[in-house]
């Protein structure tokens, strides 16, 4: 099997998650690719969860490793950017190749990271030229209930995203990988860290330096269930029935009697991209600054500039 040797660490990060952690530790311990390392992070769960661990640790010690974390309730973002910043500190004791986002209640294809590897490889070659060059890939999934009944075959059809717009400026504005898909290199965990807490989500900062330093991989096929269930921390939601044509919302932004109310999200996102460039500015092309100031200038109490900068960006898709 191509790439038998390489050695994945699964960043695992559990928080209340009794309900549906074993049957993702069965479909990880069931994977086609056997050389992995799944690297946990409780977050103080109050229910079985760290039993259920435990227990799973004392049968597969080879496979299983449970951080100590009994001072702190970090939340969802700040424990995977913990576990990606102890996953490169042991990087080398724990011979670990490439590093991937698993979250407590999904359930993935038994090729996943098989497939995700080969065409993590492959796409490194491709760009060998580039040494050390930051490489993350991810892909599709299919969206489940909480008894992994299928409710969408594609997430990516199932939510309207447009990967399309996947560089730079679009990935700004919007996150189009979904990080329990994502499986990224040494290089990019390192250049992605730390992860500001100003960060939205640790998936959406580690794509945008991806996107704007390396490299981006999608893979057209689903390999991991998504679930959802009354506790997602976020979950997949179904695009809406109707949209407005570019041309006809464009009219509208323009007009002297639109008025749009402030969008605290862009508020966010325009936060977010502002200590992106704080963090990478020395890093940082001329086009990829011009870009940032435009996103930055969506922190604004003026809804209609807010989204007219937005659909700016949207439409520019520049890296």
């Amino acid at each position: 099997m191509r790439n038998a040797n390489k050695k994945i660490g699964i960043l695992l990060a559990t928080y209340n998650g009794e309900l549906y952690l074993e049957a993702q530790l069965n479909s990880l311990l069931g994977q086609t690719h056997r050389n992995f390392l799944v690297i946990i992070r409780d977050d103080q769960s109050t229910d079985s969860t760290r039993a259920i661990l435990e227990i799973f640790r004392k049968n597969y010690p080879d496979k299983i490793k449970i951080l100590d974390s009994e001072h702190s309730n970090l939340g969802a973002s700040e424990n995977f950017s913990f576990l990606v910043s102890y996953g490169v500190r042991f990087q080398t004791e724990f011979e670990l190749d490439y590093f991937a986002f698993c979250d407590q209640d999904d359930i993935w294809h038994s090729e996943k990271i098989e497939k995700q590897l080969n065409f993590m490889t492959a796409l490194e070659s491709q760009f060998q030229v580039e040494k050390n060059l930051p490489v993350l890939v991810h892909s599709d999934l299919e969206v489940v209930n909480e008894k992994a009944q299928k409710i969408a075959e594609s997430l990516i059809c199932y939510q309207g995203l447009e990967l399309s717009k996947g560089n730079f400026s679009g990935l700004l504005t919007s996150n189009l990988v979904t990080g329990c898909t994502a499986m990224f290199n040494p290089s990019l965990a390192r250049l992605a860290l730390p992860i500001p807490k100003e960060a939205i989500m640790h998936d959406w900062w580690i794509a945008i330096v991806a996107s704007a330093f390396g490299k981006i991989g999608f893979i057209d096929e689903t390999l991991v269930k998504y679930r959802q269930h009354a506790v997602n921390t976020l979950g997949a939601k179904p695009k809406p029935l109707k949209r407005i044509s570019k041309f006809g919302g464009f009219i509208k932004i323009l007009s002297p009697f639109r008025k749009i109310d402030k969008n605290f999200h862009l508020c966010c996102v325009a936060e977010q991209s502002k200590v992106f460039k704080r963090h990478y500015d020395n890093k940082l092309s001329k086009r990829l600054r011009l870009i940032l100031w435009a996103s930055i200038g969506m922190k604004t109490d003026n809804g209609t500039w807010q989204y007219f900068i937005y659909r700016l960006l949207r439409k520019l898709n520049m890296s």
